[in-house]
């Protein structure tokens, strides 16, 4: 698996970076005013992990450094050993950045005060504002958040995450002085991408071609289109048959900066008709169905080939034979297959394959009954039919958007 995106996308200056920047400037100034009143509130949420066993040190700092100015080198050159040269830069930039200008701050505010309130300081000469190593780690994951893939971005917060309970454990900062750190670093990310843009999610010419593959499609030539729609990826593509089409592709990343651009939209213009959330595929049915209106009423328009996704990230098979290799045609390259079935599934190249072995348990089957029965087991039941109605349910569930289960009643 890759953990840096294939993305060919041109960087550009987006409104919600700008917005993040003003956003974290702002919080950063509030927050820094509070954490120097000292109030009981911070205190005692500091001291909820600083009153913890000093036996915990070692580890602690060695959490805490994962935010220090080295790991931000350390990434750094991994990133230049790897050839990514452009995600180098803005990791150095934001990480750099967040932790000189955290150093600068710590200097001019000094460290608190902390005479009668019992701290133990484990690292340092005692809480400043802002932390620098929580400052250095946020802008370095959101330096990079644009060129890296969502796995690896979860693993990142939970890092920040991590360094910020080592920040109070150790006594390098009260929590207003690690949220400080959040702010500075998110202020100084976005201001990153402002001056050098960053890409938006769109998916590039070679995850469209992955995608097409894995939807049965064999492509000859792909390449940008002139077209363009807000904040797609927009293909022209040559197939194996001779067909061309146009492919209008929306990613994973993409639906996240349109949710930050909705937000910042309605925030600025207050904007009643602008729905805020909505899946990848409700986008892609709401271009398909528009198009087949148009058709029916003659109207001139593309005509819709096929909506789909390209790929799941993983599947469970439960049957195997046909229906593991049905598990399989649905998976992305890369994807996961699970299978409880037997015989268990030979590994495959391209995939990750895991076997779970279970058995039949009457006295589980029984406990679960007893939970339902008794009301702390609820599950939730969309609609009921009768037997005779068995046709219905199964065109309820292939219609899709059913939450909840579908019972089928038999005559006892």
């Amino acid at each position: 698996m890759t953990w840096i995106r294939d993305t060919d996308e041109r960087a550009r200056r987006r409104p919600s970076d700008l917005a993040l920047l003003v956003v974290s400037a702002v919080l950063a100034l509030l927050v820094g005013f509070w954490a120097q009143t000292q109030s009981t509130v911070n205190v005692n949420l500091f001291r909820t992990l600083n009153d913890l066993a000093g036996n915990m040190v070692g580890l602690a700092k060695g959490v805490y450094a994962l935010g220090s100015i080295w790991a931000v080198l350390a990434v750094t050159a991994v990133l230049l050993v790897l050839r990514q040269l452009r995600v180098a830069l803005y990791a150095a930039l934001a990480g750099a950045g967040a932790w000189g200008l955290a150093l600068l701050l710590n200097e001019v505010l000094g460290t608190h005060s902390i005479s009668g309130l019992g701290v133990a300081v484990r690292i340092g000469d005692g809480p400043v504002y802002p932390v620098a190593n929580v400052a250095a780690i946020t802008a370095l994951s959101f330096g990079i958040a644009p060129f890296i893939v969502r796995p690896l971005r979860r693993v990142f917060v939970l890092v920040i995450v991590l360094v910020c309970g080592a920040a109070m454990y150790l006594g390098a900062g009260f929590p207003a002085d690690v949220l400080g750190g959040l702010f500075v670093g998110f202020g100084i990310a976005a201001l990153v991408r402002v001056l050098l843009g960053a890409p938006g999610g769109r998916p590039s010419v070679a995850e469209v071609r992955a995608a097409l593959t894995d939807l049965g499609y064999e492509v000859v030539d792909i390449a940008p289109a002139a077209e363009h729609i807000a904040r797609a990826a927009v293909m022209d593509v040559e197939l194996a048959t001779g067909e061309r089409v146009r492919v209008d592709a929306f990613g994973r990343d993409q639906r996240d900066a349109r949710i930050a651009a909705k937000v910042w939209h309605k925030a600025m213009y207050h904007d009643p008709g602008v729905p805020v959330f909505g899946s990848r595929m409700q986008q892609v049915e709401h271009i398909g169905y528009t198009l087949m209106l148009a058709e029916r009423a003659n109207v001139p328009a593309a005509r819709l080939v096929r909506t789909g996704v390209g790929g799941a990230d993983a599947a469970l098979d439960l049957f195997g034979g046909d229906g593991r290799e049905e598990a399989f045609a649905s998976l992305r390259r890369g994807g996961r297959l699970a299978s409880v079935a037997q015989p268990p599934p030979e590994p495959r190249e391209g995939y990750e394959v895991h076997y779970i072995f279970v058995r039949p348990d009457g006295d589980e089957l029984r406990e679960l009954a007893e939970l339902v029965r008794g009301g702390q087991l609820r599950p939730h039941i969309e609609e009921v039919f009768p037997l005779e109605r068995a046709a219905e349910a199964h065109e309820r569930l292939e219609g899709g958007h059913v939450r909840g289960k579908l019972v089928l009643t038999v005559p006892a």
